[in-house]
Protein backbone atom coordinates (compact mmCIF):
# COMPACT_ATOMS: atom_id res chain seq x y z
CA UNK A 1 0.00 0.00 0.00
CA UNK A 2 2.82 2.53 1.30
CA UNK A 3 5.01 1.38 -1.89
CA UNK A 4 2.23 2.21 -4.21
CA UNK A 5 2.15 5.69 -2.61
CA UNK A 6 5.80 6.03 -3.49
CA UNK A 7 5.68 5.02 -6.61
CA UNK A 8 2.75 7.64 -7.30
CA UNK A 9 4.55 10.37 -5.61
CA UNK A 10 7.40 9.19 -7.34
CA UNK A 11 5.47 9.88 -11.19
CA UNK A 12 4.28 13.09 -10.19
CA UNK A 13 7.60 14.75 -9.06
CA UNK A 14 8.60 12.88 -12.87
CA UNK A 15 5.39 14.53 -14.87
CA UNK A 16 5.89 17.78 -12.59
CA UNK A 17 9.80 18.03 -13.96
CA UNK A 18 8.16 17.26 -17.57
CA UNK A 19 5.81 20.45 -17.26
CA UNK A 20 8.20 22.53 -16.00
CA UNK A 21 10.49 21.61 -18.97
CA UNK A 22 8.01 21.94 -21.58
CA UNK A 23 6.94 25.21 -20.03
CA UNK A 24 10.75 26.36 -20.35
CA UNK A 25 11.17 24.93 -23.85
CA UNK A 26 8.21 27.09 -24.64
CA UNK A 27 9.87 30.40 -23.83
CA UNK A 28 12.83 29.70 -25.12
CA UNK A 29 11.47 28.14 -28.35
CA UNK A 30 9.03 31.22 -29.51
CA UNK A 31 10.98 33.87 -30.89
CA UNK A 32 8.22 35.92 -29.33
CA UNK A 33 6.26 34.60 -26.56
CA UNK A 34 2.99 36.50 -26.23
CA UNK A 35 1.95 37.73 -22.87
CA UNK A 36 -0.17 35.12 -22.71
CA UNK A 37 2.14 32.35 -23.45
CA UNK A 38 4.18 34.20 -20.59
CA UNK A 39 0.72 34.46 -18.53
CA UNK A 40 -0.15 30.82 -19.00
CA UNK A 41 4.02 29.91 -18.32
CA UNK A 42 3.86 31.58 -15.07
CA UNK A 43 0.52 30.44 -13.77
CA UNK A 44 1.54 26.98 -14.52
CA UNK A 45 4.95 27.41 -12.38
CA UNK A 46 3.00 28.66 -9.63
CA UNK A 47 0.00 26.20 -9.39
CA UNK A 48 3.51 23.48 -9.87
CA UNK A 49 5.46 25.05 -6.97
CA UNK A 50 2.26 24.55 -4.82
CA UNK A 51 1.71 20.82 -5.93
CA UNK A 52 5.52 20.03 -5.22
CA UNK A 53 4.61 21.52 -1.66
CA UNK A 54 1.49 19.87 -0.86
CA UNK A 55 3.69 16.49 -1.95
CA UNK A 56 6.48 17.28 0.17
CA UNK A 57 3.77 17.71 3.38
CA UNK A 58 2.11 14.74 2.40
CA UNK A 59 5.12 12.67 2.06
CA UNK A 60 6.54 13.88 5.73
CA UNK A 61 2.59 13.27 7.09
CA UNK A 62 3.22 9.40 5.64
CA UNK A 63 7.17 8.97 7.55
CA UNK A 64 5.43 10.26 10.56
CA UNK A 65 2.79 8.10 9.86
CA UNK A 66 4.90 5.09 9.35
CA UNK A 67 6.97 5.54 12.74
CA UNK A 68 3.51 5.24 14.21
CA UNK A 69 2.29 2.80 13.47
CA UNK A 70 5.77 0.80 13.58
CA UNK A 71 5.30 1.74 17.23
CA UNK A 72 2.07 0.27 17.54
CA UNK A 73 2.81 -3.00 15.49
CA UNK A 74 6.23 -3.49 18.18
CA UNK A 75 3.34 -3.31 21.17
CA UNK A 76 1.25 -5.79 19.67
CA UNK A 77 4.13 -7.88 19.15
CA UNK A 78 4.18 -7.88 15.11
CA UNK A 79 6.82 -6.67 13.31
CA UNK A 80 7.15 -3.40 11.50
CA UNK A 81 6.35 -4.97 7.70
CA UNK A 82 3.27 -6.02 8.81
CA UNK A 83 1.12 -4.45 6.51
CA UNK A 84 -1.65 -1.73 8.67
CA UNK A 85 -4.57 -3.27 6.50
CA UNK A 86 -3.69 -6.41 8.31
CA UNK A 87 -3.86 -4.49 11.78
CA UNK A 88 -6.81 -2.80 11.46
CA UNK A 89 -8.47 -5.39 10.63
CA UNK A 90 -7.57 -7.71 13.20
CA UNK A 91 -8.24 -5.37 15.78
CA UNK A 92 -11.79 -4.42 13.82
CA UNK A 93 -12.44 -8.16 14.53
CA UNK A 94 -11.36 -7.99 18.29
CA UNK A 95 -13.46 -5.69 18.88
CA UNK A 96 -16.46 -7.11 17.06
CA UNK A 97 -16.31 -10.04 18.80
CA UNK A 98 -15.59 -8.97 21.99
CA UNK A 99 -18.92 -6.64 21.55
CA UNK A 100 -20.81 -9.95 20.63
CA UNK A 101 -19.55 -11.69 23.77
CA UNK A 102 -21.14 -9.22 26.09
CA UNK A 103 -24.27 -9.55 27.69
Amino acid sequence: CCLTKTLLSTVLRKNIFKVRKNCDLLRRKKNQPTSEDLTFCTAVETRLTEIENNIKQLSEKCSEIKKSLSKILLKFGETPETDSQDLFSWLRDFVTNFTKSLP
